[in-house]
């Protein structure tokens, strides 16, 4: 089943935080939605020129934005105790071509995420089947 506006979402791993634009206005709303990025505010901003741009589009449709979070250390209390209905994690990677660290991360993620969904909620995990990406495949979990 597709994504509802009144589905509660957690994106994590956005690095310019594109992906969650994208989705706030695919929803036609941000309320619901929390977009995460593993690197602080400082580092999104100096990495991503289009960043500041897709930060103020996700808090003006209503999502709220939570840079500095770890996929592999998701918890209730980081995002106010209530769980999601979608988590979504768009190409995971740790930034290197290092296939058993890209393993661990969706390992640990997999491990995590139980702990923010609701009871029937649904991850989706977006890879591409192309080199680099196919040397750390994961199982279907």
């Amino acid at each position: 089943r597709g994504h509802s506006s009144d589905d509660a979402v957690l994106v994590v791993g956005d690095g310019d935080y594109s992906f969650s634009a994208g989705l706030c206005k695919h929803r036609g709303t941000g309320r619901g939605l929390v977009c995460t990025s593993l690197d602080t505010l400082d580092e999104v901003r100096s990495k991503y020129p289009s960043a500041a741009r897709n930060i103020r589009a996700c808090e003006a449709a209503g999502a709220a934005v939570r840079p500095g979070v770890d996929a592999r250390r998701l918890a209730p209390p980081l995002f106010g105790g209530g769980g999601f209905d979608v988590v979504v994690f768009q190409f995971p990677h740790v930034g290197k071509q290092r296939a058993h660290m890209n393993r661990n991360l969706m390992s640990e993620f997999f491990a995590a995420v139980p702990s923010v969904l609701v009871q029937g909620g649904r991850c989706h995990v977006t890879i591409k089947n192309g080199p680099p990406y196919n040397r750390h495949a994961q199982q279907q979990q």
